[in-house]
């Protein structure tokens, strides 16, 4: 008997550890929320509910703007500050059903189950303005590129994904939100100029 106890409590630490590394693993260290490796396993999960179920399913791909120039004029440190506010202040505005990840330097990652496009684009725009709404010392005032896109059912993960990056790319001089309609003409919407370093 004693040595079954011992059993059982060996296999019940060992189950935890497992737990704790699982979560060491999917976890960005800088910032504390998920990974890229998490977003990943997330997203194949969420489509595939999507499908089954015939919900709507959002993706919004964050980019900071001029983030290179941050690092370059007040070092990494400062970037890294900026990178774990900014992960903050995403967090704020999201439910707890929408998973925030770090895709990788300086993008982020929301995915947003039960999101059509439209609300999406609203909670797109919170966020972009919740970003910039206080400076973060010593870089100033910090804004985010969004791009927008809504899961097309059938489709996997990464199309929809790359739709929302592209439309990072189309973002040019004025910095906010883009949305992407599938089947429809590039739409920008929620534009601000003012919003620039």
């Amino acid at each position: 008997v004693r040595n079954v106890n011992e059993l059982n409590r060996f296999n019940i630490k060992l189950k935890s550890d497992l737990s704790a590394s699982e979560e060491i693993a999917s976890t960005d260290r800088l910032t504390g929320i998920w990974n890229r490796n998490y977003f990943e396993e997330a997203a194949v999960i969420e489509t595939d509910r999507a499908d089954r179920h015939g919900r709507t399913l959002s993706m919004l791909m964050v980019d900071i703007d001029r983030f290179k120039a941050v690092n370059d004029t007040y070092g990494h440190a400062t970037g890294d500050l900026v990178l774990k506010q900014v992960a903050l202040r995403l967090g704020e505005l999201l439910r707890s059903t929408d998973l925030l990840c770090r895709y990788g330097g300086e993008e982020f990652v929301v995915l947003c189950p039960d999101t059509a496009l439209s609300t999406a684009v609203v909670l797109a725009e919170r966020l972009r303005v919740n970003v910039g709404a206080r400076p973060i010392d010593p870089a100033g005032v910090i804004t985010v590129s969004i791009g927008v896109t809504q899961y097309v059912p059938g489709e996997k993960w990464m199309p929809c994904l790359q739709r929302a990056d592209t439309m990072l790319g189309v973002i040019t001089v004025s910095i906010g939100v883009t949305q992407y309609v599938p089947g429809e003409k590039w739409m920008p919407c929620l534009q601000r100029a003012d919003t620039m370093l």
